[in-house]
């Protein structure tokens, strides 16, 4: 008996003391599997989520692909690092990718660029779209080419796109890119005079950008006799002579050369019409002849109509006939120096006033005239004359002093009638 009250002393709390602490295990225990199942479910949603960013990732359309990777959360990145990492890293890849849509063509390219070189970069169709970009940069540049440098680095661009990728329809879509723009530059001739040399003189490789140049490589002399005509309609007459001689001097044996011909003599013609008709109208004529090959042709022994200047036809009573002002109808420009004081001819004596009783001796000179004409046809002297008209000693002369007292002057020049300058003119009319 003496032991029982040991037992039931320290046996009792002894038992109490092992239950409490099974239980705190027992807690312990299921808090650690409740978390380790709650990090296991999150690094497993934290899969999930990649792979179905992946998986869109895959797809080309990196929108929803980044919105799904955005929702990993800081407790699944904590969770699961290595997945937190590899999402960063797909992310990357994938900014690179939804972001090149919005820049320039050739920036697009450069990102896409980015995008296949990144370890990352998942979207098969990503060097199609390269290529896409590559192209529609090269037409925009060849939309807008101003001289050699802007077409090669065109056609450079072309031949990245065609280098990197031959699927897609790239060689086709290349092909047209190139005769477009070879059409647009030789559907505008005197543009295509002047860039068909460095258009031609391109060393590409690829068959898309040679082939459809090569189809123009011997168009140069149709657009060039094309350019003279639509200076020739645009009433640019200097720059149409210009490009028919140089037709005539780079392909005399084309068939467009006898058409070139005959436009140059039809432009020179019209030139010359309208240099002589000016000189005509403004009075230089004489200062500076003019040829016109349009003209009629002066005849030495036959009619020839003349346009006069030095001299009025209508106050001298020309014959219609003989004179205009028209270089369609004249054969001769007459040139008429004069009048002027020509030789002496005799004196006579002359009385101030009615009734005088004293006279005055007058000397009385010639009238002079020098005649040139011109053909017009030529521009060249054709004939050259001095004549000395007017009959001395009239009746009466008239003369001007501002004094009321005066006397006769000491010279005098004989005045010529109409039918005596007419006269002059006999031998060149015909």
């Amino acid at each position: 008996m003496a032991g029982t009250p040991y037992l039931t002393t320290h046996g009792t709390p002894g038992f109490l003391a092992r239950r409490s602490r099974g239980v705190a295990v027992v807690v312990a225990s299921v808090v650690v599997l409740a978390l380790v199942v709650t990090v296991a479910l999150v690094r497993t949603s934290a899969v999930r989520i990649l792979d179905d960013a992946v998986g869109v990732h895959e797809t080309g359309d990196c929108e929803p692909a980044l919105e799904l990777l955005d929702g990993l959360g800081p407790v699944r990145r904590a969770a699961h690092p290595d997945v937190a990492a590899s999402a960063d890293r797909e992310a990357e890849a994938c900014e690179l990718l939804a972001t090149a849509e919005d820049r320039s063509r050739q920036a697009a390219a450069d990102r896409y660029a980015d995008y296949i070189a990144h370890p990352r970069g998942r979207w098969e169709g990503a060097p199609a779209a390269r290529g896409d970009a590559l192209l529609g940069q090269a037409e925009l540049d060849l939309a807008d080419v101003s001289g050699p440098k802007d077409m090669r680095s065109a056609f450079d661009t072309l031949t990245v796109a065609l280098d990197e990728d031959s699927d897609a329809g790239h060689p086709d879509r290349a092909r047209q890119i190139v005769a477009d723009f070879v059409d647009e530059a030789y559907s505008e001739p005197c543009r295509a005079v002047d860039d068909h040399h460095w258009i031609q003189a391109g060393d590409w490789d690829h068959p898309e950008i040679t082939e459809p140049i090569a189809e123009k490589r011997d168009a140069r002399d149709d657009v060039l006799l094309e350019c003279a005509r639509e200076h020739r309609r645009a009433d640019e007459l200097r720059a149409a002579a210009a490009a028919y001689r140089e037709y005539g001097r780079d392909y005399p044996r084309e068939r467009g050369a006898e058409a070139a011909r005959r436009g140059l003599i039809a432009v020179v013609t019209e030139i010359e019409r309208r240099r002589a008709a000016s000189a005509v109208k403004n009075g230089t004529y004489c200062e500076n002849p003019r040829a016109y090959r349009g003209a009629p042709a002066y005849r030495q022994s036959g009619y020839n109509r003349m346009i006069v200047f030095g001299v009025s036809p209508k106050k001298r009573d020309f014959p219609r006939s003989w004179h205009t002002r028209n270089v369609e109808k004249a054969a001769l420009v007459v040139c008429v120096d004069g009048p002027k004081r020509g030789a002496y001819q005799r004196t006579c004596d002359y009385e101030s006033f009615p009734g005088s009783f004293v006279g005055s001796p007058v000397r009385f000179y010639s009238t002079q005239f020098t005649v040139t004409a011109y053909s017009l046809r030529t521009g060249k002297s054709v004939a050259r004359f001095t004549r000395q008209l007017g009959s001395p000693c009239p009746a009466r002369i008239t003369w001007w002093s501002s004094s009321p007292v005066s006397t006769p002057p000491d010279t005098y020049r004989s005045r010529p009638t109409s039918a005596e300058i007419r006269g002059m003119f006999e031998g060149l009319v015909g």
